[in-house]
């Protein structure tokens, strides 16, 4: 017989259905909507561009080609950038919204929704921007006297 290499003493896992002693409950269901809620998550955490830069690039191109057709370069800094604000300001369309949809008690925003707050906004703007006019001119004629 040849001599045991390694003295080492091992213990037999006992056969079985390989569950411990204790017992186990049934694994929660998921509810339907926790994946939507995984992925806005994740996409919360992180801070990449959602928008495809060559999509868009390409759309940038065509735009430009229809206003102003003698300007035909693009600089990849100022593609980004395009690309940038463009994806910042439709996050902040669909965030408000959102907002109108939570008003009004819903989960699902609706096309009137996206509609309702720059209508609102641009008659707020101006409306101030006027005001703002008006009491400056005021305010610089009474000084003069």
């Amino acid at each position: 017989m040849p001599p045991k290499v390694g003295g080492t003493k091992t213990r037999a896992k006992p056969q079985g259905s390989g569950r411990s002693g204790a017992k186990k409950g049934p694994v929660p269901r998921k509810k339907p909507n926790d994946k939507a809620l995984d992925e806005i998550r994740k996409l919360q955490s992180s801070t990449r561009m959602l928008i495809p830069s060559m999509p868009m690039s390409r759309l940038i191109r065509e735009i430009n080609a229809e206003i102003a057709p003698e300007v035909s370069r693009w600089t990849s800094s100022a593609l980004d950038a395009v690309r940038e604000s463009a994806e910042a300001y439709l996050v902040k369309i669909m965030e408000d919204a959102n907002l109108c949809a939570q008003h009004a008690k819903r989960v699902t925003i609706q096309v009137r929704g996206i509609k309702f707050f720059p209508s609102l906004f641009h008659r707020y703007r101006y409306t101030t921007c006027e005001t703002h006019k008006r009491l400056s001119r005021s305010t610089i004629k009474s000084s003069l006297k």
